[in-house]
């Protein structure tokens, strides 16, 4: 390559006799042997130890010095036939006396002046090394898709392909001398030698190098996403032989990516309360947010799989409000928008945008600081009115058998508060007044409640329980609490209502914000005058019955049916405090009709008087008359009921015949009363001396006569034991006759 002279012994030749079609032999006295191969010296240099005769002659290389190839140009034929033949290799030398040049002692030492010498060269290419390198890393090569609850996250997927534009710095890592070890080193030490730069496919080599120690630099990645490997890569390019003119080394390197970090902060609104969760429970604060595309994002080979706009992946705040999300992403415009927030927060529906770019930073982490997120509490100042369902009641009544009719109560109450909802306080307060003020209840203590079971309370942050109590319009008011569901229970009763066991659910949501005041109704039953409606036969409860008020000009007020307890309770807030009222009974069940109308009832009007007060410093209500009216019912009845007990041969009239008429069920079974007493109409009734016992006015119903004891002399018949059924109806004569013989014979 720079024409020096080979200084290594040890290079072997041979010497082909072209006329005598022979390897030229020779004595080698120093040696005292005879040789066919001539080596060089320390020097590169041979010499033949003895002269060669005038004729023609190749020379053959057969070993080259170390850290060369062999030259082809000089090699022995492999086919025997062309030895000898110069264009098929080998140093053709003719010797004559026109080639002989004349030795001198300075430059060819140990010959004699004036000896013929012929001096032929041979050159030989130093080995060369070659670095070659297969640089892969990951690429995008596909899509995985995975439906959640917020939709389709559409997230990259990564496989190992070869990375294109790697750049690689060559450095040597000793100084790179000549094989010989002389002369000028061909480079120094921490010389840069040379560059790699992968192609497409991410393969990579060097120029020829000589042999020796190196190191490889990464100088580049190629793509500002990949990590730049900053540790150096040592190469030895080593000697192989003289067959191997170039020395390879191959070299798989693998990067990775840089993934992107993003980071920010979530606040929430602070509020005077313990905000209520999902879990019925004190709530640890979350957000979710989805990560959304802001671009095309493609394959490797150009081809888009995520497109701008879609989700790929989301992310929740930690117990901090913190976020902190590794994203392996390509670099591009993205975007993270709030899926889903702790109950009673506004969802933030901003897109809060920012970009990935890696740049020239080597880090593998990419720090991205978000814009931080604030969520508003959304609050509302939420007030319950107390108010009497004598509030609703009209003259068709709201109460059904003495229950109110819970759906026309809800029409009724929205309908209330349709009008209301807009009002202010002030503007409530002056309708309450012109319209509902005898119907508001003060006094009504309430807790409030996070849980249906109402075991979690409603608590301030210093965790103060919040309890509330209405005012004198019946109002109380709870300001800016969050949004949500709450369980509001009843702990005190007004003094004029009995206390409430039913758990009101309240539900608070963004239509409450469009008003001043997010107004809610709790409505309860007013104590009251109590009518008790008995059936004077049975001494049972009657239900069913129905009866109106009046006031003095006969005017309807309400109508009220009984119960199942035969009550019916007059709402005392519906009527004025000592001034005359009436009743009157308008129906009742079929027994008590005769003809279809009803018997022996209050039909015509009755007076009641109103007169107590309300003590709410001792919180009762001081009754001046009884607020009870025993009010009883009759069933019709015919004139008479006649027993006659006869000896069916004789027909005489049998005294001391001694029997019972016991009032039967629907079940045809002996009626038995509220009380646990069997209803009699008669009972261990006996015939006089006429043989007869007579019963007045007995009442309708469905009986069994039974005869419990026959007269001295007689026994009972199977029939008189069984008993006889009857009934006494609207088509009983109104004198019945039961005419029974000693045989148990019957004739009504």
């Amino acid at each position: 390559e720079d024409k020096s002279t080979v200084c290594i012994e040890g290079t072997e030749f041979k010497i082909w006799n072209i006329k005598n079609d022979e390897w030229v032999v020779m004595y080698d006295t120093a040696n005292d042997m005879y040789i066919d191969t001539f080596k060089t010296n320390e020097d590169g240099n041979f010499m033949t130890p003895q002269k060669l005769n005038a004729g023609e002659y190749v020379v053959y290389e057969t070993k080259a010095p170390y850290g060369y190839s062999l030259n082809p140009k000089w090699k022995i034929p492999e086919n025997e036939e062309y030895l000898g033949n110069s264009e098929k290799g080998g140093k053709y030398v003719k010797i004559d006396m026109q080639a002989l040049g004349i030795a001198e002692d300075e430059e060819y030492p140990g010959l004699e002046d004036n000896d013929l010498i012929y001096d032929i060269e041979i050159t030989d290419d130093r080995v060369k090394g070659k670095i070659t390198v297969q640089k892969t890393g990951p690429v995008i090569t596909d899509v995985n898709m995975i439906s959640g609850e917020y939709g389709i996250e559409k997230t990259p997927v990564y496989a190992n392909r070869g990375l294109e534009g790697v750049t690689y710095d060559i450095y040597a890592k000793e100084d790179i001398t000549p094989p010989d070890g002389t002369g000028e080193p061909y480079h120094k030490a921490g010389d840069c030698v040379g560059q790699i730069i992968t192609d497409e496919t991410g393969y990579g080599e060097s120029k020829e190098l000589d042999l020796g120690k190196y190191y490889l630099v990464e100088v580049s990645s190629g793509d500002d996403r990949v990590i730049i490997n900053d540790e150096s890569i040592d190469v030895e390019l080593e000697y192989e032989g003289q067959e191997v003119p170039v020395v390879t080394k191959n070299l798989g390197l693998e990067n990775e990516n840089k993934n992107a970090k993003l980071s920010f902060e979530k606040y929430f609104e602070e509020t005077d309360y313990i905000i209520p969760s999902d879990e019925e429970s004190e709530e640890e604060k979350y957000a979710v947010f989805g990560v959304y595309a802001g671009h095309d994002i493609k394959d490797y080979k150009g081809k888009v799989i995520i497109n701008n706009g879609d989700l790929i992946q989301t992310i929740r705040t930690d117990d901090k409000g913190t976020v902190e999300e590794t994203l392996d992403l390509p670099e591009g415009e993205y975007y993270y928008q709030e899926l889903e927030v702790s109950t009673s927060y506004t969802k933030d529906e901003t897109k809060y945008k920012f970009t990935i770019d890696y740049d020239e930073d080597n880090t593998p982490i990419k720090e991205i600081k978000g814009k931080n997120v604030t969520n508003i509490l959304e609050k509302a100042n939420l007030m319950l009115l107390k108010l009497s369902t004598s509030t609703f009641l009209d003259k068709t009544g709201l109460y059904g058998s003495n229950d109110i009719d819970q759906t026309k109560l809800d029409a009724l109450s929205q309908q209330l508060l349709d009008q209301i909802k807009n009002l202010s306080k002030d503007e409530l307060i002056e309708y309450l007044e012109e319209n509902n003020s005898n119907y508001v209840l003060k006094g009504a203590e309430y807790s409030i409640y996070l849980d249906k079971d109402c075991t979690i309370p409603l608590k301030l942050k210093d965790g103060t329980e919040v309890k509330i109590t209405t005012d004198e319009h019946g109002l109380a008011e709870v300001k800016e609490i969050p949004l949500g569901v709450y369980y509001v229970k009843e702990t005190k009763a007004p003094v004029e209502a009995e206390l409430a066991d039913e758990v009101v659910t309240i539900e608070l949501t963004t239509s409450d914000l469009e008003s001043e005041l997010a107004y809610r109704l709790l409505i309860d039953r007013s104590l009251g005058f109590y009518f008790e409606k008995t059936d004077i036969f049975t001494g049972d409860k009657v239900k069913d019955c129905k009866f109106i008020i009046t006031d003095e000009n006969q005017e309807e007020i309400a109508s009220f049916t009984t119960n199942e307890k035969g009550i019916a309770e007059i709402p005392i807030d519906m009527f004025d405090q000592g001034e005359t009222y009436y009743y009157q009974e308008i129906e009742a069940p079929d027994i008590y009709k005769e003809d279809g109308k009803l018997y022996k009832l209050n039909t015509e009007p009755h007076k009641f008087v109103l007169d107590y007060t309300i003590d709410y410093e001792k919180e009762e209500i001081v009754w001046n008359n009884e607020n009870k009216e025993v009010v009883d019912n009759y069933r019709p009845v015919i004139k008479e009921l006649i027993v006659k007990k006869t000896d069916e041969e004789t027909g005489e009239p049998l005294q001391g015949c001694k029997f019972s008429i016991v009032l039967l069920d629907e079940n045809g079974e002996p009626y038995v009363n509220e009380a646990g007493e069997t209803v009699y109409l008669v009972k261990d009734a006996v015939t006089d001396e006429n043989g007869e016992y007579r019963v007045e006015e007995p009442v309708y119903g469905t009986y069994k006569f039974i005869e419990v004891e026959a007269p001295e002399g007689y026994d009972l018949a199977e029939q008189e034991m069984e008993g006889y059924e009857f009934t006494i109806n609207d088509e009983t004569p109104d004198t019945l006759i039961f005419e029974v013989t000693n045989t148990g014979d019957i004739a009504v």
